[in-house]
C-alpha cells in the first residue's frame, strides 16, 4: 500500500514537471545501465514511465562500467542506473540515491554448504564458481571481497552478465555465484536460488542514478521519479 501509495505520489510530481514542457516535445532520453539490472530491476518503473508518457522515447544503452562511464561522461547517455561508485570514477558526476543492495554468495537450495552450522574459507575448496565478465564492476568487487574473506583461490566454470543464466545453471550444478541480492529477491527463483550466511563490509553495492551535474534534464527528473517510487519502503 505504501509503495502503491508513493507510485500515485511520483506519477503527480511528474506529472507537473512534464507538464512544464510542450506536449510532443518531451523528447528522448538516453539511459544507461550495468549488465543485470534492466531485467531484474528496471522493467518495472521503465514500463509505467513509458505508459504514462507516450511522447517519450527511451533509448537504453546497456554496458560495463567502465564503457557506460565514458558513454556518461561524453554526453552519449543522460543518467547511468548503477552502484554508486560509478559517481566517483569522473569529477562533474552527482548521484541520486536509489536503495541499499549488496552482493551475496548464492547458491542452489540443497546445496551441500546450506547444511554447515557455519562456513569458512576452506568450506569452499572444490566448488567451482560462475562469475561476471572481467573488466566489469562487479567483477572487480566480487574479487575484492573473496579475497578478504579468506578465498583466494577460485576456479571459474562459467562467464556470464546473465541473471537468467545465473539463476538456471545455479539450480541444477553445486555451482556458486556472487551476485546482487536485490535483484535476485525481485527476480522470482521460486527459492530454488539461496543465499549464504556469508558477510562482509565489501559486498556493500548501494545503487542509484549517476549524471552529469548542472545539466537540467525534465525527462530524467520525471523518469528518476518514478524509479524512487519503485524502491520506496513497502
Amino acid at each position: 500500500a505504501q509503495q502503491g501509495l508513493a507510485i500515485r505520489s511520483s506519477k503527480e510530481r511528474a506529472e507537473t514537471i512534464a507538464s512544464q514542457s510542450t506536449k510532443g516535445t518531451m523528447g528522448t532520453l538516453h539511459v544507461g545501465a550495468i549488465p543485470g539490472l534492466f531485467d531484474d530491476l528496471l522493467v518495472p518503473p521503465l514500463s509505467r514511465f513509458l505508459n504514462d508518457f507516450p511522447d517519450v522515447k527511451v533509448d537504453l544503452q546497456i554496458g560495463l562500467h567502465a564503457d557506460i562511464s565514458k558513454r556518461l561522461a561524453v554526453g552519449q547517455v543522460d543518467m547511468v542506473v548503477g552502484p554508486l561508485s560509478l559517481a566517483h570514477q569522473s569529477e562533474g558526476f552527482e548521484f541520486s540515491y536509489l536503495v541499499d543492495d549488496r552482493l551475496g554468495i548464492v547458491c542452489r537450495q540443497n546445496h551441500p554448504l546450506r547444511e554447515l552450522k557455519s562456513i569458512g574459507p576452506k568450506d569452499f575448496d572444490g566448488y567451482r564458481w560462475i562469475v561476471h565478465p572481467a573488466g566489469s564492476h562487479i567483477r572487480f568487487q566480487t574479487e575484492e571481497a573473496l579475497i578478504a574473506i579468506g578465498i583466494e583461490k577460485f576456479e571459474i566454470a562459467l562467464h556470464t552478465e546473465t541473471s537468467q543464466a545465473v539463476y538456471g545453471v545455479l539450480e541444477r550444478t553445486d555451482l556458486l555465484a556472487v551476485i546482487p541480492i536485490l535483484p535476485m529477491r525481485m527476480n522470482a527463483t521460486n527459492g530454488a536460488v539461496k543465499k549464504l550466511g556469508v558477510y562482509h563490509q565489501l559486498f556493500a553495492r548501494p545503487l542509484g542514478i549517476t549524471r552529469r551535474m548542472n545539466e537540467p534534464n525534465k525527462i530524467g527528473d520525471v523518469f528518476l521519479e518514478y524509479l524512487h517510487a519503485t524502491f520506496a519502503p513497502k
